[in-house]
């Protein structure tokens, strides 16, 4: 189950009491890395990239490194630490994503305790799921990295 099924296709969370619908464009920042929006996002229609900020040689480039799909989640993170976001997230097409304050999300978690199980659960395995992907990359950079000095035989 996705948290788009357990928390908005189900009718846990109503439309207009606990979220609200915000369309994108493309090219649209959704979430600004480093910012604190005090929401949380699920996808519903379209997709977007989220990229980070990389400085080489004082230049700020911002690659892509994972493109999500109508059902995904992002700015969850937060949900967790109260941090700033560690991503931007902008849209690859338009599209459509429920945001949900973080206030609102937590107090309903609070007083529905079994749908927290199942969410927290799901949302163990979504960020379990990216650490693994993220440290597969960086590995993979790192070995590139590696064999471009000529390290390849160690």
């Amino acid at each position: 189950m996705m948290l788009k099924e357990l928390l908005i296709d189900s009718g846990a969370l109503l439309e207009g009491k606990h979220w609200r619908r915000q369309r994108f464009h493309v090219n649209e920042v959704i979430v600004r890395e480093g910012a604190r929006c005090g929401n949380v996002f699920v996808l519903l229609e379209g997709r977007v990239q989220v990229t980070g900020t990389l400085i080489l040689a004082a230049r700020k480039i911002r690659p892509g490194y994972q493109v999500l799909e109508a059902g995904e989640v992002f700015g969850e993170l937060a949900l967790l630490d109260d941090g700033p976001h560690v991503a931007s997230v902008v849209g690859v097409t338009d599209g459509i994503v429920a945001v949900i304050p973080l206030d609102v999300l937590r107090d309903w978690l609070e007083n529905h305790p079994e749908a927290a199980v199942r969410f927290y659960r799901h949302l163990a395995r979504i960020l379990s799921g990216r650490l693994r992907r993220t440290n597969a990359k960086m590995l993979s950079v790192l070995g590139w990295g590696l064999k471009a000095r000529g390290y390849e035989s160690l």
